[in-house]
Order: structure tokens, then sequence, then C-alpha cells
């Protein structure tokens, strides 16, 4: 008999679940819950669709599935982060060092969300659907349940209606599930009913009937719905057994053929052109409101306002090419739900402190309704932003750069300067054998080729003249000369 797995998380730290309560306006309010920090995991088994639904309806409010299980094999123990882990030495952390999805039997989820201001489908019409663009899924076994955020009452009155819906697909081979469900984007996309929706910052997001961010290991599931402060309440019902099927064969639903990836690709393409100007607008919107509101913060610190302006533009423009410059704001969230903004200068001055926290995607923090699905990883030359929005997106991270004047004849004081701007920058160190890098938790030696990649980056050298600074590369002798300086 096939057994499936999972794994079952439960927090120390209360609530893991979206909050709903009557605000002081009379309208129902949602609040975001803490973040999973400290808990317990306990790997859990099921044999069947009816099994998998069981498990699912325990599920509380403080609690959350995953379809990742430990690397170990441990079936139960403590989870915590990763500065927990100088109290808890033994504890696991939620991350793909110590979390994956097995290759044994498991589940993919299918997670489908209505577009804004459209009427979602019935649960009948989304998996006929389903069918239609992937028949093999017919065998399957298959739960579905209305997302958490569904059907939430006030007494008598039904504020929500079907938000969102979940479909946990029995898999006989867990590891495909990511690899499923893009596929299903795909042929969803192939079958008319993809779209692309503009953000309110101006990004193209693709958008399919189901989400393609789920995907993630470390992604958590919140079957248990939302916590409910009275008169509210939740009425979304028990999970059903939509097919009892069997373990499915993944491996049976094959990969686009290059024909079908190209229409897809296509159709993706021309979508995304038809949105162009409504994007473009949205991005001028959304620029203007930025620099409106971020400019007066900046001249109360003593920057003149046309450089301000100039600043907060430059920082919104190189956004959408996905660099997040000093001045950028990134809405950070703790692991108590609560926000904080940070601009990128304060984050990557202080990376200890700032690396591995949760945010909200860049330009689009409105995601899944506000929800962390973006990290920051900056122990490394290039530190990020990994959001799972629209698929997966990186975001570079990038100080301000240091303006040095290249003269006629003054190579010695460019060496200078050169050498004091990178003895100045926190990953940059000296040791008994020369001058190293710190990359990703590994001290790599500072050639010529990686001094120069570095100096590209951080500093801008020009060459000042009677029509204005001109743009300099670093010669790659004087990179020599600056290491030979460093290696001192």
């Amino acid at each position: 008999m096939t057994t499936g797995r999972l794994t079952l998380f439960r927090s120390d730290r209360g609530c893991l679940a979206k909050n709903w309560r009557m605000g002081g306006d009379g309208k129902a309010e949602k609040t975001t819950a803490a973040q999973l920090t400290d808990g317990r995991f306990d790997v859990r088994e099921f044999g069947s669709a009816a099994e998998l639904a069981a498990l699912i309806r325990a599920v509380t409010t403080h609690e959350a599935m995953s379809a990742s299980t430990p690397h170990s094999g441990a079936t139960h123990g403590r989870i915590t982060t990763r500065a927990g882990l100088q109290r808890h030495p033994d504890a696991l952390t939620r991350t793909k060092a110590d979390f994956g999805i097995h290759s044994g039997a498991g589940f993919a989820l299918l997670d489908h969300d209505a577009p804004a201001g459209a009427g979602g489908l019935g649960r009948d019409e989304l998996w006929a659907l389903m069918l239609q663009c992937v028949p093999e899924l017919a065998g399957a076994g298959v739960v579905w349940l209305p997302s958490g955020s569904s059907h939430i009452w006030n007494e008598s009155e039904e504020l929500t209606g079907l938000r969102g819906q979940h479909l946990y697909v029995l898999l006989k081979d867990a590891s495909d599930g990511p690899r499923l469900v893009k596929l299903i984007a795909q042929r969803l996309w192939l079958a008319g009913h993809g779209r692309v929706e503009v953000s309110k910052a101006g990004s193209l997001l693709v958008r399919s009937p189901v989400d393609e961010a789920v995907t993630d290991p470390a992604r958590l599931i919140f079957s248990g719905g939302a916590e409910c402060v009275p008169p509210l309440s939740q009425r979304r019902g028990p999970p059903v057994v939509l097919q009892a099927g069997c373990f499915f064969d993944s491996g049976a639903v094959a990969n686009l053929t290059a024909d079908e990836h190209g229409r897809y690709e296509a159709m993706v393409e021309q979508t995304r052109a038809a949105k162009s100007e409504e994007a473009a607008a949205a991005r001028a919107k959304h620029r203007a409101a930025t620099i409106g509101q971020r400019v007066p913060e900046l001249m109360r610190q003593g920057v003149k306002a046309s450089d301000a302006e100039q600043r907060v533009g430059e920082a919104v423009d190189a956004a959408y090419g996905g660099t997040l410059l000093a001045d950028f704001i990134l809405t950070v969230v703790h692991d108590d739900g609560k926000h904080e903004q940070v601009t990128v200068r304060d984050v990557l001055a202080d990376r200890n402190r700032w690396h591995e926290c949760r945010c909200l995607d860049p330009l689009n923090p409105e995601h899944r309704d506000g929800a962390a699905d973006a990290m920051l990883f900056l122990q490394s030359t290039s530190p990020i932003v990994y959001s799972l929005d629209d698929g997966g997106k990186t975001y570079r991270l990038r100080t301000a750069r240091q303006r040095l004047a290249v003269g006629r004849g003054r190579r010695g004081e460019l060496v200078d300067a050169v050498t004091d701007a990178l003895v100045a920058l926190p990953y940059v160190y000296g040791t008994s054998t020369g001058p190293v890098l710190l990359d990703n938790g590994r001290l790599v030696p500072l050639s010529v080729d990686r001094l120069m990649n570095v100096v590209g980056r951080e500093v801008t050298l020009f060459a000042p003249g009677a029509r204005g600074d001109s743009p300099m590369d670093l010669p790659r002798d004087v990179a020599g000369l600056v290491l030979a300086e460093l290696t001192q």
C-alpha cells in the first residue's frame, strides 16, 4: 500500500492564520498573523484521499502544512530560526537546508484565486477546467477545500464568499509537484485561460487559474482557516474528497512540446504587450506618488529638492529592471507579523541583522493579501531579494555608488581612492594570505577580475571635462596596483 507523507508545523507563538475582526468603522478588517519561528513539527502519513482530508480537517489556526519533509528523516522535533539555533541546537530550521519535497508519495497543491473584480469559478467548474486541460488527472485522488479567507460571516451576512480554492492532488512522487503545477499553468494558458495583471506599481504579472508560487518547498499551507473575533465567524465546511482516486503518477503528464512552448511564450508576450499602456500609466502614477511621499523626508535630511526627486525617481526606475538602489524602501515583516519600512541602504549597512528576513514583494506588496513572500539574502557580494511572486523573481540590492574623479597623471591618487573604497566595503577582508571576499559564507581570494567586478558595481569613475563628466572604466593595470596595495 502506498503511503504519502507531509509535515505539520505548530507555532509556539500563537495564531498563524489570517485574523478577522470588526473595525471601528463597522467594516470587517483582516490582519496578518505572526510568522512561524518557534514551534514543533510532526511528519504525518496518509494512505488515501479520505485520510488526507481527515488530516486537513484537524489542522488548527495555530498550525500549517507543507509538502516538504525533513532531509534527515526525522518524524518530529523542534523548529526554529537560524538565530534560534543558539538556544536550540538540536532544532531544524524551516529552510531548504533542512526541508525539501521528497521523492516519495505525497501531494501537490493547486491553489486557485479568482481574478480581481471578477466572479470566481465554482468547485465543479474549477475541477472540470482542470480535467479539460489535464485529462490525465481523472484517476488522481483529490481533496478540495475553500481558502482561508473564504466564507467569512457577520452573523447572518456573508462578507467574503468563495475567495479561493485549494485542490490537494495525491502524487506518487511529490518532488514532481513543482513541475506538474507549472505545466498545468502553461496548459491553462494554451486553452485560453491565462491573463496578465497590472500591479499598482505597474508590474506585468503573469497569472493563470493556478498559482505557481505555491510550489516553493518553503511555502506553508494554512489549511486551518481564519481566526475570527465575534460577531464574525467562518463557515466554509470540512474538506471534500473530490475524487477518491489513487496516488497519481504525474510522469504521465508530458512536458510541452517545442511547438506548444513556443505558442505559450507567444501568448504571454502578446498579452503583456496588450497591457503595456495600462502598465505605463500605472508606473507613472506610482512613480509620482513615491516621489511625493519620499522627497519631503529626504529634504528633512538636508538633501536638495531637485536631488531628492532625482534619487527617488532613479530608485523607482531601477526597481523595474530588477535592481533596488540605496533609497528604495523595503517592507520587512517581523516574526510577530508587524511591518517595518527600511531602506536598502540601511539593510546593506547591517547585513547580519536583516539576512533571511522576510518582506513584501518590492513591486507587488499586495500579492496574496500582503503575504511575506520575499526574502532577503545578504551574505554574498551580490545581495538580493528573492520573491515568489510571478513565478519567482530576483532583485539585486545595490548601495549608492561612490563617485571618484579620474584625473590625468594622477594614477597614484586613483589607486589610493579605489583602495580606500574597497577597504570600506563590509564584505572585503584582509587576511594573512591576502585580501578576500565574503561570498555566501565562503572566503574567496580577491583576484584582479573579481576586484574589477566589485569596483564596477560599487564605484562610479568619471573624467571631468569642459562639457561635463565622462564615465570611465577602471584600467586593468590600476586594478593590479590596487590589489597589490591591498595585499601588503
